[in-house]
């Protein structure tokens, strides 16, 4: 059927060639007038090429003839991109080069032969015929489609132009036939490829920016757009910003790489007024010099005096919902992506020092932190008399008089333009006379502690150099990079005065054994030369010479890039650089294995209760310097303006310990590594390779993310003399419930979680109660860290049914037909009191007396007994595996007790008629909960027939 449809095809060409004495392959290409704009227009030009004079049209977009098709008798015709707004226009054929004289917003549009439009119709039927998927043959269809055509690039354009709304996936008609056509050009020579004129070009274009970015990357490649002049793109581009798409206009652009013809106003503002930051971020890419004119847009947009609604009026955005504080979130993202500094952005720079102004307010005198917050707030407000003036009022407004009259005094304020109550305080305070100057901010209040209580810096002060020039950082150089040297890093910033969408590197700090050096990062940048800089970081951290220790070491390594881009490559590249916060976790795993081991014996499954991370692990720096040091860190100047200078003297103190104490850290966690590793006889690292920073990994790319799973490597499964199950005590999170259930069926210990619990509270219930962590999926990787080697097991298996199974495997756990129903399903209790039919009828006579004057003869004989009696049963009563507790129950106030507990029985559940069945009655010490042996205790050991035991 297809090669005859085909044959038709060429026929059909054969002739339609002959009769209107045109040559086979040629095809037109029309510009409608449309300053008439009517369909009549189209129709009489139609007519005239056509030779016919029945015309008729069957669709239309919004009285603009756009992708119009035409029935002339038999035959269809399609008039594309047929633009209703244009002044002039011209008839040609499609492959003469275009006249440069023309008006540049006129379109060459093709009208390919009728029978190519019937093979498009057919196609794109089958195509949702077939779940909208193009199977073999419609490829193959499409193949020969593309190779026979008169001009493949026409065909594929009209084929795209028609089936790109309907679907643009991987699995489309028009993004498939693009990629027949690839492989089809890759397939001929040179010489014999179709050929591609500018005219493709410019209706590729034309088509191309309406779909989405995927496919016209497909266009882009197949029409070959990046070989043109792109001026010749630009009207299309600007009759979509007319149109409103602003973002198919913009990404366009940005695939073209358009950018330098045109201005960042005319293409951006619409996408900042519309929110669509993907779209900006992939236009800024590359582009230096866009990068900074957008930033310095945002930053008028920002401005007090900018109306957002006459913005929109302005270039054609009906509304939009963008806030001002959106527009800092985005211009700061910007600045971090693109490592911008917009220190000329006055809006922007004064917009984020208000916020931190509010958030220093917020921590003292809310929150009533530590911290020296007025030495902070002043460096939000240095630069800006506005917000000097908005600082004394809102310290006025908090209570704090006083520390508003001091900033006032500072700053110089004018009295008159002060708060009354301010003035009042100057006048009653005024300046010292004999110095004429304001006392000075106090430093932090310790808290209650001493001096003596904190970690003490073994070297004197003495030893403490502050480089500022590029004299002493050779020397510096010289001191530190000694072969097997060992150097502490460590970094501060300023968080206050940020004027980039980073934090200020302030100071770099390097100890060794014998010396401190504080690097003064403010300055040194623009003091040493780039190539000496280079040296530094390629000796210090991509040398096996010199060993580097930090802390959280990643952090700083990014902040000293972005301080210095030039030691980028060197800190990309680690080698003898260790982590210490890792390598701390490494070493308290091995000490609560020590400790696990320490009271076991060969069937135990218990660790000592004694090794609780949340006493032994220190949360910081601070808590690992007391570990292993003995005091913890003073971190009262952790918050300062390290940009101000010169540094105090605590200051100075606070910079170096925080350096210094990593050289006696890592020498006792070495130390205790390696003693720990000889009890356990197993290897240590005591030189860990360190992990991967985030900062470093590629920029992930515009398509859909793949998550990777993470291998899961449980431990190895228990050997030697099976368990019973009421040896294995674990603790199961929300997410296996049902498996939690079946194995309390089993006669196993297990705690389950309630939906409202988080994962790491396992962690806490194993830590407390001895009990091993059953989890699956990626909290295993949180879980496992946090308790001993072997108590955290991820199950693999998908069914409950399998799971169970799963489980009592690799613990080597046994169960026999005792242990069913062994625990009480309600609170997991194992310990019962045993009660016989007589004293259970004696209970219920006493407690509910009414349920036997009720009962008749018909329900009592409804009711078949689990057996006649306990010494017929087949799992004799007095080997069921409950502790015997004797009777022990008290009767009063019409309610059964538990003696000494005082538990009260749930009787209501009970059935009269089961107490004349010579049946035995549990009743659970825990709960009151009354358990007795009926039909569903044999389902259920037949549910579990398949884990009981049959050697017992």
């Amino acid at each position: 059927m297809l090669a005859l449809v085909v044959a038709c095809w060429l026929f059909a060409r054969q002739l339609i060639s002959l009769v209107s004495r045109r040559p086979l392959g040629a095809s037109h290409s029309v510009s409608m007038e449309t300053s008439s704009g009517s369909e009549n227009s189209i129709i009489s030009t139609v007519e005239e090429i056509c030779d016919t004079d029945t015309v008729q049209s069957v669709a239309r977009q919004q009285n603009n003839w756009e992708n119009a098709e035409y029935e002339i008798g038999q035959k269809t015709v399609y008039v594309i991109n047929a633009h209703d707004d244009e002044d002039d226009g011209w008839l040609g054929d499609h492959n003469d080069e275009i006249d440069e004289t023309c008006s540049p917003n006129v379109s060459c549009i093709p009208l390919p032969y009728f029978c190519e439009g019937e093979l498009i119709s057919d196609l794109k039927k089958r195509w949702l015929d077939g779940n909208r998927e193009v199977s073999d043959d419609q490829r193959a269809d499409l193949r020969a489609a593309i190779e026979t055509s008169c001009d493949p690039y026409d065909f594929l354009l009209v084929l795209v132009k028609r089936t790109y709304k309907m679907s643009q996936g991987v699995k489309s008609l028009s993004r498939v036939a693009m990629q027949e056509m690839q492989s089809w050009c890759k397939t001929l020579a040179a010489g014999e490829r179709p050929k591609l004129t500018v005219t493709h070009k410019l209706m590729a274009v034309s088509v191309g920016i309406e779909c989405s970015p995927t496919l016209f990357e497909l266009i882009r490649s197949v029409f070959e757009l990046c070989c043109e002049d792109p001026s010749i793109y630009v009207p299309y581009v600007r009759d979509a910003i007319r149109s409103g798409c602003f973002k198919e206009a913009a990404t366009c652009v940005a695939m073209l790489h358009m950018q330098p013809l045109f201005s960042v106003r005319e293409i951006l503002l619409p996408l900042v007024l519309i929110d669509r930051p993907a779209v900006i971020e992939r236009y800024l890419d590359g582009n230096k010099d866009v990068q900074k004119s957008f930033l310095q847009m945002v930053d008028d947009l920002c401005s007090s005096d900018t109306d957002l609604l006459e913005a929109c009026r302005s270039v054609g955005v009906t509304n939009t919902k963008v806030t001002k504080k959106q527009l800092h979130k985005m211009a700061g993202r910007i600045s971090q992506v693109y490592n911008l500094n917009f220190a000329n952005c006055r809006n922007l720079v004064m917009s984020k020092n208000e916020r931190l102004l509010r958030g220093f307010l917020f921590k003292k005198y809310v929150q009533k932190k530590p911290g020296n917050w007025n030495e902070l707030m002043e460096g939000c407000v240095r630069d800006s008399t506005e917000l000097q003036y908005q600082l004394v009022r809102e310290l006025v407004h908090h209570g704090d008089v006083a520390t508003a009259a001091q900033h006032a005094r500072t700053f110089g304020l004018v009295t008159s333009q002060l708060p009354s109550t301010v003035q009042s305080e100057l006048w009653r305070h005024p300046k010292s006379p004999a110095t004429g100057q304001c006392r000075r901010f106090e430093s932090t209040s310790r808290s209650s502690m001493c001096a003596a209580d904190f970690y003490q810096l073994p070297l004197p002060f003495s030893s403490v150099f502050f480089i500022d020039n590029v004299c002493d950082f050779q020397l510096c150089m010289a001191a530190i990079l000694q072969p097997n040297s060992v150097v502490g890093v460590d970094s501060e910033w300023r968080p206050m005065v940020s004027r980039t969408g980073h934090m200020d590197l302030g100071l770099l700090q390097l100890a060794t054994q014998n010396a401190i050096f504080l690097l003064d990062m403010a300055a040194l940048p623009q003091l040493v030369p780039d190539a000496m800089f280079i040296e530094f970081a390629e000796r210090l951290f991509a040398s096996e010479e010199v060993l580097t220790l930090g802390y959280a070491i990643g952090g700083d390594l990014e902040v000293l890039a972005l301080a210095c881009p030039c030691m980028r490559d060197a800190l990309t590249r680690p080698q003898r650089v260790i982590d210490l916060m890792p390598f701390a976790q490494t070493v308290e795993r091995l000490e609560l294995e020590v400790a696990r081991r320490a009271p076991m014996n060969n069937n135990s499954l218990h660790h000592s209760e004694a090794a609780n991370p949340d006493e032994t692990t220190g949360r910081g720096l601070s808590k690992l310097v007391q570990k292993y040091c003995g005091n913890p860190l003073d971190k009262s100047n952790q918050l300062s303006d390290w940009g101000r200078r010169p540094l105090r003297r605590d200051q100075i103190v606070y910079a170096a310990s925080d350096a210094y104490c990593l050289l006696d850290v890592y020498q006792a966690m070495k130390q205790q590594a390696l003693r720990l590793a000889a009890i356990l006889h197993v290897d240590v690292d005591v030189e860990p390779e360190m992990p991967l920073m985030k900062w470093v990994q590629p920029k992930r790319a515009n398509t859909f993310r793949i998550s990777q799973p993470k291998s899961i490597v449980n431990p190895p499964p228990l050997s030697g003399p099976p368990l019973n199950p009421r040896q294995l005590h674990v603790v199961v999170d929300s997410m296996l419930g049902g498996l939690g259930r079946q194995l309390q069926c089993c006669g196993v210990d297990v705690r389950v979680l309630s939906s409202s619990e988080d994962h790491s509270q396992a962690a806490k219930v194993s830590r407390k109660e001895n009990r091993i962590i059953l989890t699956a999926g990626n909290p295993f990787h949180a879980l496992c860290l946090q308790v001993p080697v072997g108590f955290c097991y991820c199950v693999m298996s998908g069914r409950a049914r399998d799971q169970v199974v799963e489980v009592l495997k690799h613990f080597n756990v046994r169960v026999t037909e005792r242990d069913i129903f062994s625990r009480c399903q309600v609170c997991n209790n194992d310990v019962y009191v045993r009660l016989a039919a007589t004293d259970m009828e004696t209970i219920l006579k006493l407690c509910h007396p009414d349920k036997f004057t009720q009962l008749d003869e018909s329900q009592a004989n409804s009711v078949e007994p689990w057996s006649d009696g306990p010494g017929d049963s087949s799992l004799p009563a007095d080997e069921i595996p409950v502790v015997w507790l004797g009777k022990g129950l008290t009767v009063r106030d019409g309610a059964a007790f538990i003696d000494p507990s005082g538990i009260r029985l749930v009787l209501d559940m009970v059935p009269i008629a089961m107490v004349g069945c010579g049946q035995w009655f549990f009743c659970c010490t825990k709960c009151g909960k009354v358990f007795w042996q009926g039909k569903h205790f044999q389902r259920v050991r037949e549910q579990f027939g398949h884990v009981i035991s049959q050697d017992t």
